[in-house]
């Protein structure tokens, strides 16, 4: 997946879900899928778009352990792009019901992070930004070794 490319291709395939996938079931952790899942039952970015952004940006897994919390898998090369909209809606669910926690697999480093949401509010001062070409949202550019 390539940051440059359009909505369509760069949610045609999801190495990182399935990393996410693998890590929780190796370790026997039970989950759920929630959200939009882009890749088996896609939603035309047409129609997509008219979906409220809090909706769009849905965690994508409630994990069981302890206390529930949402879990958001995010994948990168060395960089992840966080778009400041996400932000918004990460920040409005674990506010709202649980705690956000995110699964970032790099692709360059074939690892993945865990990071609860609150340490990446915390690194989002220190980021430089960037705007997406094709609809010029804004996204913070985390560097893979600022994530821990």
């Amino acid at each position: 997946m390539n940051h440059t490319e359009n909505y369509n291709k760069r949610n045609t395939l999801d190495l990182a879900e399935s990393k996410c996938v693998e890590f929780l079931e190796s370790r026997g952790i039970n989950y759920r899928r929630l959200g939009f899942d882009s890749t088996n039952d896609p939603i035309p970015y047409k129609d997509f778009i008219k979906i409220p952004q809090k909706l769009r940006s849905m965690p994508d897994f409630i994990v069981f352990q302890n206390q529930p919390i949402f879990v958001e898998v995010k994948g990168c090369k060395d960089i992840l792009r966080l778009k400041d909209s996400d932000t918004s809606s990460y920040s409005f669910w674990s506010k709202l019901l649980l705690p956000v926690t995110l699964f970032v697999y790099s692709s360059t480093f074939d690892s993945y992070k865990l990071i609860p949401f609150r340490k990446v509010l915390e690194l989002l001062p220190e980021c430089e930004t960037d705007k997406y070409h094709d609809n010029n949202k804004l996204y913070y550019k985390i560097k893979w070794e600022m994530i821990k």
